[in-house]
């Protein structure tokens, strides 16, 4: 993208010669204790430039003079759209310096990376917000929803499934666990692929101890390092059949003299009450998961397979103009009308739309 001057900042791609100072800002934004400039260790900070070198396709500055005042980045996935496979600009890394906030630099840096999608013809962008109400304001909409489920071990006991079927394996043997994703995420709209480089983001974090456990229908990921006070917390769990999910209840209850809860993330809860039943030993909770919105709009309408003609208005005025006109979208509002979101059509939006794209539940595991 070209540079922009805006006010007394620059707008403009990071080079490589900055990314030292793209991890300070991130290590404080983001309470990265091992990248810390001070106390930081030096892989962790090598892990972090590998992942702006290999693993993001765009990353865009607000300088202020030669100083890095906060920072957007994108990743570029195939992610599932109703029976068809899109491109996703992911945005990631959104930080500003304490001293450079409430400049509107965000919003900036957000329509310099949907600029940089829209000129690729990227139909769709989504992020995981720190606040969902700050990015509903330009545009993006709550896209899914999961289960967090918190239950006690001990309950598990009655599940009568085979532990033994889940194998502790080699965090660099994750290849069966590669195949059963790819099966996974086919289940679900707005699912993503992930890369090689980031299943190593994911099973090597710095400081962090993982589990890797393959069943021949699925996975499970524990994270050690954050299991403490007697809870177990499960990073991710693949589980493709009844069986898979049977197994790997029982493997959870032979942890019962360690651990009293263990909490997983879940696209749905009929298995839990199936196989395990409901109890009071489950505590449930449905947290929103991503946000999306439509970036560039023929692309999407030609990966809905769709020739309804719409006005978008877009608060960063990408997709569409700012202004209100009659009859006017909202980029975020029009991925959760084609994916059936919500319950029934909403006012506005073209019916013949509704649900047009909703072969699959929308889930997405994929955090970036």
């Amino acid at each position: 993208m070209q540079t922009v001057q805006t006010s007394s900042y620059t707008i403009k791609e990071v080079p490589k010669s900055d990314f030292n100072q793209i991890i300070d800002l991130w290590s404080l934004a983001f309470n990265l204790e091992d990248a810390d400039p001070v106390i930081g260790t030096r892989a962790a900070r090598d892990r972090i430039t590998a992942l702006c070198d290999r693993g993001m396709d765009y990353i865009v500055g607000a300088y202020d003079g030669n100083y890095l005042a906060a920072a957007a980045a994108v990743i570029e996935f195939p992610t599932h759209l109703g029976d068809a496979w899109v491109t996703c600009g992911g945005l990631a890394g959104v930080a500003t310096h304490p001293q450079h906030r409430r400049q509107k630099l965000v919003n900036q840096l957000l329509t310099d990376c949907l600029q940089y999608l829209h000129k690729k013809e990227v139909p769709l962008s989504a992020l995981w917000p720190f606040d969902y109400d700050f990015y509903g304001a330009m545009g993006w909409a709550i896209t899914d929803v999961r289960y967090k489920i918190d239950t006690l071990t001990a309950k598990l006991n009655k599940v009568k499934g085979n532990a033994r079927a889940y194998k502790a394996v080699d965090l660099g043997e994750h290849h069966e666990a590669k195949a059963s994703h790819k099966r996974w995420i086919q289940k679900f709209n707005l699912s993503m692929e992930r890369s090689q480089f980031r299943w190593t983001q994911l099973l090597f974090p710095p400081g962090s101890r993982r589990r890797l456990f393959i069943h021949k229908d699925g996975y499970m990921i524990w994270n050690l390092s954050a299991s403490f006070d007697k809870i177990l917390q499960v990073t991710e769990w693949c589980y493709l059949t009844d069986e898979a999910f049977r197994d790997g209840l029982a493997l959870l209850a032979q942890m019962d003299s360690q651990y009293d809860h263990v909490i997983w993330l879940a696209p749905e809860i009929d298995s839990l009450y199936r196989i395990a039943g409901p109890s009071k030993a489950h505590t449930i909770t449905q947290p929103p998961g991503m946000m999306s919105r439509v970036v560039h709009l023929d692309a999407f309408m030609d990966a809905i397979k769709s020739k309804t003609k719409l006005k978008v208005r877009d608060p960063l005025g990408v997709t569409g103009p700012k202004e209100d006109s009659a009859g006017a979208v909202g980029p975020g509002a029009l991925i959760q009308h084609v994916t059936g979101f919500w319950q029934q059509p909403q006012e506005g939006l073209p019916t013949e739309l509704y649900k047009i794209a909703n072969q699959f539940p929308s889930y997405t595991a994929e955090q970036y």
